[in-house]
């Protein structure tokens, strides 16, 4: 797990211990904490590669022709260390792919290489990872593991509707002025749900840059709540009591299509189209850039009283599918001798 990435509140519930590891500083990546004992390491409260029995990586999407070649060979990098004298490495469920750049092909297959389980959570995914591995042993396919994460339940507030920007939509668009043109659409949105009497909130899933996209949103003039769950689970329960959302975050959507909460996605990666997919919600897609495509689309769904029945259907049949694939994670551990 990313140290960095890791909210205060949920490092210090979880004790988790900042992780040295610096590969593009090669032989001194550790900044030397390899050569201290673990016994002493854990004491000060820190880590490094020597002092790791297994890495299962959750990190969402990371490797395909989105992300530099450079960044993936730094990963590859870190497997190396991280794998050396046989200790497990998994890449649990998520997005790869596509592999067209020959250079994040090659660093690709070069991270790959120190993998022992490599999960995609959706099918263009493992037909990305096919196109470049073949067929490998190690491949399989598995949903998203926080569908089968449950959560306190709470009664919804029935008009609340969370919009959930994300700024890789904008930052990724190939359209001109496109930052105006997505913040122009979310204002457009707030409008519009007021209109149809609901009562719209900004809900930032990720700080750094989605947070400024809120704001430049109320900058319009919209006198709209933002709110900033302080972690993952906060946000999904807080998901959990809306009437709708409409969102551009991946782990929004999840946390929504998982507790039958109507939703449309804004997309700018095959992975919602994939999820989608997987909950039989392949229509609830609509164009970032579109406020009235958008609004439309979730109000028609809200109106849908079949929705939730058949969303908590698929749940329960994609949880069965995570907890298929811990049971896989779980023998390879064992198996290696880091869980007895």
């Amino acid at each position: 797990m990313d140290f960095r990435r890791v909210d205060r509140e949920l490092r210090h519930n979880w004790d988790l211990k900042p992780f040295i590891e610096v590969p593009r500083l090669g032989p001194m990546s550790s900044l030397g904490w390899n050569a201290v004992p673990r016994g002493a390491a854990t004491r000060v409260g820190i880590a490094s590669s020597r002092h790791v029995a297994a890495t299962l990586d959750a990190s969402g999407f990371a490797v395909g022709d989105q992300w530099p070649a450079s960044s993936i060979a730094l990963g590859a990098e870190s497997f190396r260390r991280l794998s050396s004298g046989g200790r497990p490495v998994v890449m649990l469920p998520q997005a790869f792919g596509p592999f067209t750049d020959a250079g994040v092909a090659d660093a690709s297959k070069r991270l790959f290489e120190f993998a022992d389980q490599i999960w995609a959570r959706d099918s263009q995914s493992l037909d990305h990872l096919e196109s470049l591995l073949g067929h490998d042993p190690r491949v399989g396919k598995a949903p998203d593991i926080t569908i089968a994460l449950g959560v306190p339940r709470q009664d919804a507030v029935s008009a609340r509707v969370a919009v959930v920007p994300n700024v890789n939509i904008s930052s990724r668009a190939a359209v001109p002025d496109a930052t105006e043109r997505y913040v122009d659409a979310l204002g457009g949105m707030v409008r519009l749900l007021r209109r149809d009497g609901l009562d719209p909130v900004l809900l930032v899933h990720s700080k750094p840059g989605d947070l400024d996209i809120a704001n430049r949103v109320r900058s319009l003039g919209e006198n709209v709540d933002i709110v900033i769950p302080s972690n993952g689970v906060d946000a999904k329960v807080f998901i959990g009591q809306c009437a709708g959302l409409i969102a551009a975050r991946y782990h929004a959507v999840v946390s929504a299509l998982s507790q039958g909460v109507p939703v449309i996605a804004h997309s700018w990666s095959h992975k919602y189209e994939e999820l989608l997919a997987e909950f039989g919600m392949s229509s609830s897609m609509a164009s970032p850039f579109d406020a009235e495509q958008s609004v439309g689309a979730l109000t028609s769904q809200m109106a849908d009283s079949t929705l939730g029945a058949r969303v908590a259907e698929r749940q329960l049949l994609l949880a069965r599918d995570v907890d298929a694939m811990w049971t896989s994670v779980e023998e390879l551990l064992v198996g290696r001798g880091v869980l007895g």
